[in-house]
């Protein structure tokens, strides 16, 4: 069938009224092809599906009517534009324009990217919900986005505080949103050290490295002129562009508006509809008339489409189709297609190796593709199932001739229980493999189901060549899946654990990442240059002789951090006099029966440093037992002798779960101060405390002093908050190290007056005693559960007022 194509990209494309010419932008955005030019003539855009049969009846025309009448001059991203307008990813600023010059601000560019995942309906939902990571520049709109962003990891806390919703985005800051929003994070960060191609290469923030590498190896923003350039702007055109090549990069996972992988069978052009198989279903939609078509760069109608095409369609809340992508053009008739000999194989017959793939991977939906020794094996996996009456198979695979390789196309064939059929109602994975002699120049395998349709392209992996790593792990990095290993001959190295090797921890093949400790043997094993395999187990121990302190043996130091220890459960080490003291509390009870009791220290080899083990086992009264009721503060103390080289304490309960981790403070040295920040001076980097007993001191704070805020290491004194609680330790009379956590509070009562003049105030009676609370612009309102202002608060409601370091954050009515 001869297929017809509305102009488009590098093509003249027909309009009347003027006409103009422009230079073609290739690469990545900036950098002119060639002699390369477009002309367009601009014309009135009329209604029309191109179908040249229809001549003699209403001369339809075969003309694109564009969404914007701005972009006709940004002919290199003249389609994205039309194209994610069309799917509803992008949107325009009004009256028909675009504005595609302009540059697009950072909660633009997140909520782009969020479209483009299909998560914009969970975006606003949440409304104006703030996140609580977020204490930065409230955007003018864009609220959900934003919290979702954080929620996704798509968006660091530790980024925030250089996040402002309404600058401009810059380049390298787009390339960490896609390719963590494209679920990449961690093959980005497994690149963090490469060196980049970029003559600017010393422009990319240190912490951007990896993604700007990932991104510019995908093709989705590449440099120019051999610069990155990431400290600049993106423009709303060149946004356009990166989300078009992102979406072409990666399968995207189907929404309620958004449909993949679907079959065109036919359409009825008189009705505007098409019919299409879903996952082997047969469907009809309705299509929209001003719906448009795409395929291959060139917009098209419905009448061009052929049986057979792979589409994504996207659906309006009405479930009728508003765009419609060509994925994949029908299979020609005359494509060499060949059968292929295979066999299934059972698992006892896997090689072990590949058992311990099937044994990984059968409790999720997958589709993997192994070579081992001369043999290609297959594996398609329906995921865990919760009653019998599922069942996989592998039916048939061919050998498909493209260019100088081949394709290998495996048809899956799948079975669901029917509604009220009689199944077991035990747990299955129902999977299948099959095995088939390699040949050579595979491309890649691609699974599909009945109908054809596409469900993964998965290229081979060889597990004949994984390699092991042995060691010991001296350092992790939890945020980022790093374990830190030192070799046996004293050489050390890092590696990057991905979500799903598998990680088996002292003989617990179940393990997780959060369960790996330093100090402990460990083999690495790692398959095409990815890891695959962790296992690791505790060292042999050295136990360390030590003893019980009474409260009434401590030195004046050691009982004031034992005084205000045990009013929480607190995990502390201090070096005294020469020797180690370890302290455990369970914080305050209100009865007895509580008991806590350090058993048991051990010495662990951590390369050429010491982990110290200390076994910490508690017990609480059990239901109904009788204990006084007497407030208690259960803490236990011991020491040793001190040695060299401890690194850390690790405070472990009766079963080796991790409770802490901590450093060794010198006591003869540190002071503690704790309480509320009452004042800020950020010209002289002071801070005034006021403690409980109502006293204030002022601290300086050294720019080498340890920040943490709200449980976010490595923060700055910018971050720290008038009105935050904090607790300052100091060492030979200087700050070494500050906890801040936003001091949170709430208060009751009944509303007796509103003033919504020039400021918006409330009156609030709590008990007898009235006050009156300024409420700002950006203070959530919140009524029963819906988002709301201040003039739908009524007088006499109950409220719950929330305030965060002493200002008003949220009033809520219940």
């Amino acid at each position: 069938m001869l297929k017809k194509k509305l102009i488009s990209l590098g093509i003249a494309v027909i309009f009347t009224l003027s006409s103009l010419t422009t230079t073609v932008f290739a690469a990545d955005f900036s950098k002119a092809a060639t002699g390369a030019k477009v002309t367009i003539k601009l014309t009135n855009p009329g209604k029309g599906n191109g179908n040249s049969k229809d001549k003699d009846k209403d001369k339809k025309s075969n003309e694109k009517k564009y969404k914007f009448d701005d972009c006709a001059d940004i002919t290199w991203a003249l389609n994205a534009i039309e194209k994610l307008a069309g799917k509803g990813i992008l949107g325009g600023i009004g009256q028909n324009k675009f504005a595609p010059r302009n540059n697009v601000t950072q909660v633009e560019a997140l909520a782009m990217v969020l479209r483009l995942t299909g998560d914009d309906k969970e975006a606003e939902s949440l409304g104006k919900k703030v996140h609580p990571s977020y204490k930065g520049v409230l955007p003018l709109w864009g609220y959900g986005y934003i919290y979702l962003a954080i929620e996704n990891g798509i968006l660091l806390p530790e980024e925030l505080k250089d996040f402002n919703p309404n600058k401009p985005a810059k380049r390298h800051e787009v390339a960490k949103y896609i390719i963590r929003a494209m679920g990449e994070t961690e093959e980005a960060l497994e690149h963090m050290d490469e060196d980049l191609p970029f003559r600017d290469s010393n422009a990319v923030p240190e912490k951007s490295i990896g993604y700007v590498y990932l991104i510019n190896e995908l093709g989705i923003m590449v440099g120019n002129e051999n610069n990155f350039k990431p400290m600049e702007p993106v423009t709303r055109a060149e946004m356009a562009v990166l989300l078009d090549r992102a979406e072409g990069k990666f399968d995207l996972p189907d929404t309620d508006n958004k449909k993949n992988g679907t079959v065109f069978v036919s359409a009825d052009i008189d009705d505007n509809e098409i019919t299409v198989t879903v996952k082997g279903t047969t469907v009809t939609y309705d299509v929209l008339e001003d719906a448009q078509v795409y395929r291959d760069g060139y917009f098209e109608t419905i009448e061009d489409l052929i049986k057979g095409d792979i589409l994504q369609l996207i659906l309006n809340d009405s479930k009728k189709v508003i765009f419609i992508e060509v994925i994949k053009d029908a299979e020609d008739d005359d494509t060499a297609e060949t059968e292929v000999s295979f066999s299934n194989v059972s698992y006892s017959s896997l090689p072990k190796v590949l058992q311990d793939k099937v044994d990984s991977m059968k409790s999720t939906k997958t589709y993997k593709a192994y070579k081992y020794d001369d043999y290609i094996y297959l594996l398609a996996a329906m995921g865990r199932k919760n009653t019998g009456g599922y069942d996989i198979d592998i039916d048939n695979v061919y050998k498909v001739e493209n260019d100088d390789d081949f394709i290998v196309r495996a048809v899956v064939d799948t079975v669901e229980p029917s509604s009220g059929e009689i199944v077991t109602q035990a747990v299955t994975y129902p999977y299948s493999v099959v095995k088939f002699k390699s040949f050579n120049d595979i491309d890649f395998v691609r699974f599909v189901n009945d109908d054809g349709a596409k469900l993964a392209d998965v290229e081979i992996t060889n597990v004949n060549d994984a390699s092991i790593v042995e060691g010991t792990i001296y350092d992790l990095a939890s945020s980022s899946r790093i374990v830190y290993v030192e070799k046996s001959n004293g050489t050390k190295v890092r590696y990057t654990i991905p979500s799903g090797a598998d990680i088996v921890v002292n003989g617990n093949a179940d393990a997780k990442f959060s369960e790996l400790e330093k100090g402990m043997s460990v083999e690495i094993e790692i398959t095409d240059n990815k890891v695959t395999k962790v296992t690791a187990e505790d060292n042999e121990a050295d136990e360390i002789s030590f003893e019980y302190v009474d409260y009434s043996d401590l030195s004046a130091r050691l009982k004031d951090q034992v005084d205000y220890l045990k009013l929480t459960k607190n995990y502390k080490a201090y070096k005294y006099d020469n020797y180690i003291y370890l302290i455990a509390s369970m914080g305050k009870k209100n009865t007895g029966g509580y008991e806590i009791d350090i058993n048991n220290i051990y010495k662990l080899e951590n390369g050429s440093k010491y982990t110290v083990k200390a076994v910490v086992e508690t017990n609480s009264p059990s239901s109904g037992s009788s204990s006084t009721q007497t407030v208690t503060y259960p803490y236990s103390i011991v020491r040793f002798k001190n040695f060299n080289n401890i690194d850390t304490v690790r405070f472990v309960d009766e079963v080796n779960n991790r409770l802490s981790e901590v450093k060794i403070v010198e006591l003869d040295k540190a002071v503690n101060v704790e309480g509320t920040i009452s004042s800020i001076n950020t010209s002289n980097k002071t801070i005034r405390v006021e403690k409980s007993n109502g006293s204030v001191v002022t601290l300086s704070i050294p720019n080498d002093a340890a920040i943490t805020v709200n449980d976010n290491e490595n923060e700055s004194f910018s971050d720290l908050v008038k009105g935050m609680k904090v607790e300052v330790e100091i060492i030979d009379e200087r700050v070494s190290r500050v906890i801040a956590e936003d001091n949170l509070t709430e208060i009751e009562g009944i509303l007796t007056g509103i003033s919504i003049s020039t400021e918006k105030k409330i009156v609030l009676k709590v008990g007898s005693t009235s006050k009156t609370y300024t409420v700002a612009s950006d203070v959530m309102v919140i009524v029963d559960g819906s988002t709301a202002r201040v003039e739908d608060l009524r007088v006499n409601d109950e409220l719950t007022l929330k305030f965060s370091n002493g200002l008003l954050v949220e009033i809520e009515k219940e």
